[in-house]
């Protein structure tokens, strides 16, 4: 023992006595297992808020408590109040000082009290026993000196070798230290430092062993060391900080709220006590943070933040550790904002963060961290407010960490992090994908680089589980494996940590299990995950983690609900809803997440009504939702949605209340207060869709469905009023950034669905109310705004620069080599990670994804640079009524049909006409286009032409090209399908138009260009008529020659650009492939290449056969670009899923289109597909023409001969000769040895006619001659 040590002297208001108190409490109620049953945990002394003693459970009716006491004269009472397990005061017992003060040292004091509790259902004795420790008489001297001496050697040798101590050896120590206090309890100047060292002899044998009443011991033990101090003593504030730390440690294992108050009571007395020292604050900060994430209250926050600062200005100015200091008090103004949403305190953050970062010498290892540290901060501000140059700074200050971290940088995983997750905050905002692509990219190295036991290592996981998610509300594909993979190895990862991040990791796990149920459909996983959130949701609220629990309540609401969307049992969606009013009624009114939580609660009220028609339901929803609104900061992200679902119940309400007022035919019989809500509402529907769709910012999905719903909301009740024009044409142009060139065609056609899209064919709904507002030019310009836009994307990356090369030629340059390499990523088969790749292979694969999103970003900013040019403001922008009419062909007309669900109408463009004309088609409708389209597809199934099978001809020998042959007649589906069209559709056209049949007059016959919409793309609209036998054949056939275009825009374009084909090229390449492998043999392919050539060699074209397998794919590309035509005789595969993946098989391989689409083929005039299906497109792609055709036509081919369905070897070959026979017979005198397919659509015309008088008008025949179709100019 040191000299000061042993000089302590008591000195408080009189003579300290030690009393050993000995408390006994007994239940006397009821029998070995009483009611209700009692849980005492401890003996609080009042008079003393440190001094508290532990109770022991000696059996089911009896507590014990044993300890020591330091009392003084001026304690003339002491009050003994019996605690429960939950902080409750059961009973106490009353000591009077005088009956305390004993004359007789030694002698026993019994005190017994017979007690109700609980509202008298109880019934305890309480029994203390005090005896106040003798002082040393005659003859103790001796034995107290001898305990003393071995309790000073037990204390050397723990001092020495403290990690060695064993179990018994504690007991031991434990032992020999209470006995010496006992014994020399008169020896002031010893008392106070054997009672420290049995206190600490205590804490350690609890922490070793486990034993909560030997901490218990040692914090009463500690108090009365506290007690016996002056107040000014300076031994006090360390004894303090002490009996803090204890306190401290005694709440991480039972969680009781009132030791962490008392640590809180210590440090700050501490702190009060030594106020020029660093360690008292650094553990009030802990403590107060500690019972800020227990409780949530904003008042711990702030005083932990003063505790920062006071410790920060304790610092020189020069201190190393102050750019360390300053960062956390970042970190905590931070917090403080994430919990009240007040701006100020993010300013605050933000400022004490670029402090630490100025204070920061450059080249310290600290700069990188506070770098990134500040990154996070103004992104998270950019969050709330929506400043676009906090973003901009977040992203500098995290690339300029990654930067100055280097490769070998021990955090650079973490910075990597930290970067990617405010990539993916930005992206979340801004709708931005090429951020989120590279956030998933640099999420993938720093996993690459983690090493395996990095604690952080389960957050990347999470963090990447997410991305992937965000992903898929992009290009709505899910990487459903990868996603459930990456969270899983998240969990796994785990290597414990501070509580925050394992709940997040817990939620991310709920997530993961909400993951597997969408993916595998089955209710057990959600069942799992709902199970799952609500042991976390107990589990926080048993420990009281107060600022946790609202987060928590809030996914198990979204897990209710996504069981009751499956299920539709009632009792899921009110308990969603009581569960999410419940993490409401815990969040702060200042809660950044608040508005999200109202918006969710009002959709969540809304659903409920559509169930229980309970107008409170609906009013719920509204005023939830309208509160949302008020709460969120202006261009808060999360404002679309709350706009988009506000929109909707208004609308619901304004429905409702309408329709009451329209049936009962007056306003008079309507009480005022409904009318007025009915004006209300229609005022709120309108403006809340109309902010909802032109939000600037962004899911262009959720944008896009609020502007057709303010389309047709607008349509159905004000048809005069001009919002219907401007939301109209938001949604069309929001179902174009839908398709984005920054993906693959693959994403852009998944994206164009209907499912993925949440409405359907805007385009076709959108013409039709612009024919109902008597506005067939904006209809016609919405057809070609929303259809075919992937072909229509290839087009304008192909688009001729002469003008603006003339203007700009370095700026034509830069824009002609990123759409070459634009095309080139789009056109290229994206792979997705798959669970068994690599982390390498995935890392390599999203660096592909991320070069591709980043081309399409310099795309976009070069179309930004080229309109900013005088002349060139629409420079590939969706082309206006007026220029289209002013490009239309001067040898036919155009007829779009545009087929929705509520009406079908032709839009008719004539050349020299200034306006489209409008042909309504009342007989016709989506729903007989549809039937016609079943009806067809039976018939051909039925035959076998749906399928890519050979027909059997006399002696079994195949024959067909591909699919099936013509036999057994059953009635007659294929006229009744044609017959429908041709008096529904075909007809009044004609009627309206005055067309009438061919007259032999020599004149070239009126050329139409069919222009289909919807299912209606799938019909032989060039074959509808009335055909025989036993009546008159009418048909299309007889009055015009028919050719498709996908869109106006593709045919318009030719005209304008149709410039000569160079006469090196000009000539015609064919090549016939009638035993590719894995297909059925097709012989018929090599007579018809043999006859088609022989003919062009004699008439002295320029002509190439190559056949079978002395035809490589490599070389049929090349030949494509030195041909200006090419006729491919063989088989043909249209693959929906991945249009450019469509091929023609040869022997030595395939020719994919996009391999052909890599082909700069600016010579390219005519492509006849001599093989089946080449022109038959997708069913859930109907206005994007994804088939072979409409692909040759957007790899540079003027015109296409194609087939909708299966044909025939024979008839193929009869098609093809006299098709050529024709082209041959009418070529221009003096072409020498070129080939011109301008004359194309006349010579299929020509040869169909030819085979249909061979034929005659069966069935068979019919389906024969029908396929064949021409496509463009």
């Amino acid at each position: 023992m040191d000299a000061e040590s042993l000089s302590v002297l008591i000195n408080r208001q009189g003579n300290g006595e030690l009393y050993r108190i000995e408390i006994a409490i007994e239940r006397t109620d009821d029998g070995d297992d009483p009611e209700p049953p009692l849980d005492l945990t401890q003996i609080r002394i009042p008079q003393d808020p440190i001094l508290c003693y532990p109770l022991t459970k000696v059996s089911s009716c009896r507590w014990e408590m044993k300890g020591f006491i330091v009392l003084f004269d001026a304690a003339w009472a002491v009050d003994c109040v019996v605690k429960s397990g939950d902080g409750e005061d059961i009973s106490s017992l009353h000591l009077e000082g005088d009956a305390m003060h004993a004359e007789d040292p030694g002698h026993e004091y019994t005190h017994c009290r017979d007690i109700e509790a609980c509202d008298t259902r109880v019934h305890l004795i309480i029994r203390g026993t005090f005896n106040v420790l003798p002082q040393n008489g005659p003859g103790r001297e001796a034995e107290a000196l001898e305990f003393v001496t071995a309790a000073s050697d037990v204390v050397t040798a723990f001092e020495q070798l403290p990690l060695l101590e064993t179990p018994a050896g504690f007991t031991e120590r434990t032992n020999k230290l209470r006995r010496a206090v006992e014994l020399a309890c008169s020896s002031s100047d010893v008392l106070l430092y054997l009672l420290q060292f049995l206190a600490s002899s205590l804490k350690d044998r609890g922490e070793a062993t486990g034993s909560l009443p030997d901490i218990d011991e040692a914090i009463s033990l500690q108090g009365t060391v506290v007690n016996l101090l002056p107040e000014d003593h300076k031994e006090r504030p360390r004894h303090l900080l002490v009996l803090g730390h204890w306190f401290r440690a005694r709440f991480t294992h039972t969680d009781v709220a009132q030791d962490l108050s008392n640590a809180i009571l210590m440090a700050r007395a501490a702190v009060r006590g030594a106020p020029e020292s660093e360690e008292p604050l650094v553990i009030l900060w802990e403590c107060l943070g500690r019972s800020f994430i227990r409780t949530g209250h904003p008042t711990d926050l702030s005083d932990a933040i003063s505790v920062l600062q006071r410790w920060v200005d304790l610092m020189a100015i020069g201190d190393p550790s102050l750019p360390r200091r300053l960062c956390a008090i970042a970190d905590a103004m931070w917090l403080r904002f994430v919990i009240t949403g007040l701006l100020m305190h993010a300013d605050e953050a933000v400022s004490a963060i670029q402090t630490a970062i100025e204070n920061t010498p450059v080249g310290c290892a600290q700069l990188p961290d506070s770098l990134c540290q500040m990154g996070t901060i103004l992104m998270g501000r950019f969050a709330h407010s929506g400043c676009l140059s906090d973003r901009d700074e977040s992203l500098k200050a995290h690339r300029h960490a990654v930067e100055l971290a280097g490769p070998d940088h021990k955090s650079l995983p973490s910075f990597l992090h930290d970067l990617a997750s405010s990539l993916h905050e930005s992206s979340n905002h801004t709708g931005n994908q090429l951020e989120l692509e590279e956030g998933i990219l640099l999420l993938q190295r720093a996993i690459s680089m983690a090493p395996g036991g990095d604690q952080d290592l389960a957050l990347y996981h999470a963090e990447l589980g997410s991305m992937l998610r965000s992903r898929f509300n992009f290009t709505n594909i899910l990487d459903a494996p990868e996603e459930v993979a990456t969270l899983h190895r998240a969990v796994e990862a785990y290597q414990g940590g501070d509580e925050i991040t394992f709940e997040g990791l817990l939620h991310r796990h709920i997530i993961l299990l909400r993951s597997l149920s969408e993916i595998s459909g089955h209710p057990v996983h959600l069942q799992e995950a709902i199970t799952t959130a609500r042991n976390a949701t107990n589990l926080l609220s048993h420990h009281h983690r107060l600022l946790l629990l609202p987060s928590n309540l809030q996914c198990l609401s979204g897990l209710l609900w996504e069981r009751w969307r499956a299920t539709r049992q009632h009792s899921d969606l009110d308990e969603s809803i009581s569960v999410l009013e419940k993490a409401i009624e815990l969040s702060a009114r200042t809660d950044p997440g608040l508005p999200d939580s109202l918006t969710t609660l009002g959709s969540n009220f809304q659903a409920r009504y559509e169930v229980t028609h309970d107008d409170l339901d609906l009013a719920k929803a509204i005023s939830n939702l309208e509160q949302a609104i008020q709460l969120s900061l202006p261009g808060c992200p999360s404002l679309q949605r709350c706009y988009w679902h506000l929109g909707l119940a208004r609308y619901t309400r304004f429905k409702e209340t309408a329709d009451l007022i329209r049936n009962t035919g007056s306003n008079h019989s309507v009480p005022a207060q409904t009318l007025m809500q009915c004006e209300e509402d229609e005022k709120g529907w309108r403006t809340a869709f109309k902010l909802a769709a032109t939000f600037p910012i962004g899911d262009p999905t959720q944008r896009l469905r609020a502007a057709v719903a303010w389309a047709w909301g607008t349509a159905t009740w004000f048809l005069d009023s001009p919002d219907i024009l401007l939301a109209l044409d938001t949604a069309l142009g929001l179902l174009a950034m839908k398709a984005g060139l920054d993906q693959t065609i693959r994403t852009r056609h998944i994206q164009l669905q209907g499912h993925a899209l949440g409405v359907t064919a805007t385009a076709t709904e959108a013409a039709f109310i612009a024919l109902m507002i008597d506005r067939p030019d904006k209809a016609l310009e919405w057809l070609e705004q929303g259809r075919c836009l992937v072909w229509t994307q290839i087009n304008h990356l192909r688009t001729p620069l002469d003008n603006l090369h003339t203007h700009n030629p370095s700026l034509a340059e830069t824009v002609m080599e990123v759409s070459k390499r634009l095309e080139m990523a789009g056109s290229s088969p994206q792979e997705h990670p798959c669970i068994d790749m690599s982390l390498r292979q995935k890392v390599s694969l999203q660096e592909e994804v991320y070069a591709h999103a980043n081309i399409a970003k310099q795309w976009e900013e070069l179309l930004c640079q080229v309109r900013a040019i005088p002349g060139f403001e629409s420079f590939l922008q969706p082309a206006k009524c007026h220029a289209l009419l002013q490009s239309l062909p001067n040898t036919g007309l155009i007829v779009i049909i545009n087929v929705s669900r509520f009406q079908c109408d032709a839009i008719a463009m004539v050349e020299g006409v200034g306006q489209p004309l409008h042909i309504p088609l009342p007989n016709f409708s989506e729903k007989k286009a549809k039937q016609h389209q079943r009806d067809l597809g039976l018939e051909l199934r039925a035959r076998d032409l749906r399928l890519r099978k050979e027909d059997l001809v006399a002696g079994g020998e195949v024959s067909m090209r591909t699919g099936g042959h013509y036999r057994r007649p059953r009635g007659t589906p294929i006229r009744r399908v044609l017959r429908g069209l041709w008096t529904d559709v075909v007809r009044p056209i004609f009627d309206m138009l005055a067309i009438s049949r061919f007259k032999d007059d020599g004149k070239e016959p009126l050329r139409v260009w069919w222009c289909p919409t919807g299912t209606l793309s799938f019909l032989p609209l060039h074959a509808a008529g009335i055909y025989g036998p036993g009546m008159e054949s009418e048909s299309v056939l007889d009055y015009v020659v028919s050719s498709y275009t996908p869109t106006v825009s593709t045919l318009t374009q030719r005209v304008r650009d149709n410039c000569p084909i160079d006469n090196k090229v000009s000539g015609l390449f064919l090549t016939s492939q009638p035993k590719a492998p894995r297909t059925v043999p097709i012989p018929g392919t090599s007579v018809e290449v043999q006859s088609i050539y022989d003919k062009a060699d004699g008439h002295g074209i320029r002509v190439m056969k190559v056949e079978g397998s002395e035809l490589t794919v490599d070389a049929c590309l090349s030949h494509l670009e030195n041909f200006s035509s090419v006729h491919l005789a063989c088989h043909g595969y249209q693959n929906p899923e991945e249009s450019l993946q469509s091929r023609f098989y040869f022997h030595n391989g395939t020719l994919d289109l996009a391999s052909i689409l890599r082909k700069n083929l600016k010579n390219a005039d005519l492509a006849f597909l001599s093989a089946c299906q080449t022109s038959t497109g997708d069913s859930k792609l109907p206005d994007e023409a994804v088939h072979l055709a409409a692909g040759m036509l957007a790899a540079g081919y003027r015109r296409v001969v194609g087939t909708m369905w299966s044909i025939g070897d024979k008839t193929a070959q009869e098609i093809s000769t006299s098709f050529y026979d024709w082209l041959f017979d009418h070529r221009d005198l003096g072409s020498g040895s070129r080939f011109d397919g301008t004359l194309s659509a006349y010579a299929l015309h020509h040869s169909i006619q030819k085979l249909r008088d061979d034929l005659g008008d069966t069935d068979d025949a019919i389906l024969a001659w029908a396929p064949f179709v021409h496509w463009g100019y």
